[in-house]
């Protein structure tokens, strides 16, 4: 298989006997297959800003949801640097080339005194709820954003790309090294979009609603909910085990006979 890689004003050929396409939601790899995006676009828009503010002062911890039905928003530390992620949405029909101008006014309600604060990024985006009707075509294999796509509401889109790639190392390795049958990686591609389509894309879909869609009381209730699940020790065991069920489980390297 032989494959030409463009970008930057260059381009380079590349050969071998497995491709596998880890090239984002608009997948150059999934487009050449000609391969449906098969499912839905929300309504609304992701604002995702940058910016210098002491949330911490404020009482926040590194990760917060604020739940409301205008104003939520997820409120995440960037690393050790003086930057939070701060990602709100937005009716999807408002103007995109005028975000900027209404940064100001949901940062009044979302930052705890409106400021002062340090824009330092912004961009729009639109969400998708989005998936392949296969992962593997003959010796082409599609992965991460390139397979599925979902809403970034709790990196359930960022986890599920990398259990594909977990679980297709030890498949993969095991097809092209070692003799083991080529169906191993059908079953691979079965699996991991049933993960997507079962557990990972209907988790974000709950998790966006429950941020940016809730009103005063259900967001009262949730309070409650999680309230009670941190009193009860299986049910939060439970819940810290979720991600555990975007893995796929481990195949055996056995070579075939």
């Amino acid at each position: 298989m032989r494959v030409r890689v463009e970008g930057d004003g260059a381009s380079e050929s590349l050969s071998g006997p497995w491709l596998v396409g880890c090239d984002g939601a608009r997948s150059a790899v999934r487009r050449a297959l000609e391969l449906p995006f098969e499912g839905m676009t929300w309504d609304t828009r992701f604002v995702a800003t940058n910016v210098v503010f002491d949330f911490e002062a404020h009482g926040y911890t590194r990760s917060v949801f604020l739940m409301d039905d205008v104003h939520g928003a997820v409120i995440v530390k960037i690393d050790d640097t003086p930057l939070w992620r701060v990602t709100y949405s937005e009716d999807l029909a408002l103007p995109e080339e005028t975000i900027a101008e209404r940064i100001p006014d949901h940062f009044a309600a979302l930052l705890p005194g409106g400021g002062p604060y340090e824009l330092r990024r912004f961009a729009g985006y639109r969400l998708h709820q989005r998936c392949v009707p296969r992962m593997r075509v003959g010796r082409v294999l599609l992965a991460g954003d390139a397979a599925h796509a979902t809403n970034p509401t709790g990196g359930f889109g960022l986890a599920g790309g990398l259990f594909d790639a977990f679980a297709l190392i030890d498949v993969l390795a095991a097809v092209h090294a070692e003799g083991s049958p080529e169906q191993w990686l059908d079953e691979w591609a079965q699996e991991r979009r049933r993960i997507f389509v079962e557990v990972a894309s209907p988790a974000a879909s709950r998790l966006k609603e429950t941020v940016y869609d809730t009103g005063a009381d259900a967001a009262h209730r949730v309070c409650d909910e999680v309230r009670a699940m941190i009193a009860d020790p299986e049910a939060l065991r439970r819940r810290l085990r979720f991600p555990a069920g975007l893995r796929s489980p481990t195949r055996s390297r056995t070579p075939a006979s």
